[in-house]
């Protein structure tokens, strides 16, 4: 989009920019610009170079440009415009249990392969399924195959249905080793770790979550990160795994992006070279800052004092 040249080493992120319409438990209802935009916010907050490849329906250019228009860290060299509407989704948060979403627009999948030869060894790529239609799983496998830095996948919304219009339900993933082979660091919530161990509505045991994270390493995943809401994260390394505590127990203003913050936080943390354990529990720390606000462009303000007051 801009012809700034990228910072190097980088983050790299690809996903989709969505536009999102979120509905409450208590019944309001607010719109915000997301998908891999939270996980972009906590890189700018924190000032780390992050080139964000993606497609950007032409609806949203204006409002993308100015929300992130003082991102002073971000390039946005590969994000392309497409002249379809972009991606929109509708959340429903009821009191209890997972959220309802309906995705009823979606742009044209990334070309991977376009992109392959613009990484270098020093990029950390961080890529994120927002709407199951991101990227091709050929293309994916194809890329990891040819690029020599860590990657961290977060499955996301690659267990629902693929569908447009209505409402979307869980499915059973038995293709997600393809997914997997070959990613650093693997990352799911406990309901999409049920999708790919087969069963959507059974809750995942710690002994499951283990024996997933040991099946994960065959395909050469060094760590499993499963994020479990108030209980914390699980952290599986091959056949080790523990439940990390959350630090602080609040009641949450919006738990969207919530993961994502814990993600990329996590991420710059490895990028520092901390052992996971310690970059999770960064992670959790700065989720529960970003679970006091809503919206893209409030957490980057939240993450962005934070940091200013950490500096005092």
């Amino acid at each position: 989009m801009d012809k700034k040249k990228d910072l190097t080493p980088r983050i790299i992120l690809l996903g989709s920019i969505t536009e999102d319409i979120i509905d409450l438990p208590e019944g309001a209802t607010f719109r915000s610009l997301g998908g891999i935009l939270y996980q972009a916010s906590v890189f700018c907050a924190f000032k780390k170079p992050v080139g964000l490849w993606a497609h950007l329906g032409k609806n949203l250019v204006n409002e993308f440009r100015r929300l992130t228009s003082g991102w002073r860290s971000l390039s946005r060299a590969a994000v392309k415009v497409v002249s379809r509407p972009g991606n929109r989704v509708h959340l429903y948060y009821p009191p209890r249990g997972e959220r309802e979403e309906i995705l009823e627009n979606v742009v044209p999948p990334l070309n991977l392969k376009n992109l392959a030869r613009r990484f270098s060894a020093g990029d950390f790529i961080m890529a994120v399924i927002n709407s199951g239609f991101d990227f091709r799983r050929e293309d994916w496998q194809w890329l990891v195959k040819r690029i020599d830095c860590p990657t961290w996948l977060d499955i996301h919304s690659l267990v629902l249905e693929p569908i447009l219009g209505q409402p979307r339900r869980y499915r059973s993933l038995p293709d997600w080793p393809d997914w997997a082979r070959g990613v650093t660091f693997l990352q799911a919530n406990q309901q999409e770790l049920a999708c790919l161990l087969g069963n959507p509505q059974e809750k995942p045991t710690l002994g499951q979550m283990i024996d997933f994270s040991q099946q994960a390493a065959s395909f050469g995943v060094e760590a499993v990160v499963v994020t479990l809401g108030r209980a914390g994260v699980f952290l599986g390394e091959g056949n080790k795994g523990e439940i990390l505590a959350p630090p602080v127990a609040v009641e949450p203003v919006d738990t969207t992006g919530c993961g994502d913050v814990l993600a990329a936080a996590t991420v710059i943390g490895l990028k520092e070279g901390q052992p996971i354990r310690d970059a999770l529990r960064q992670g959790m720390e700065l989720a529960v800052v970003a679970a006091q606000v809503k919206g893209v462009e409030a957490i980057f303000q939240e993450l962005k004092n934070y940091l200013d007051n950490l500096i005092i």
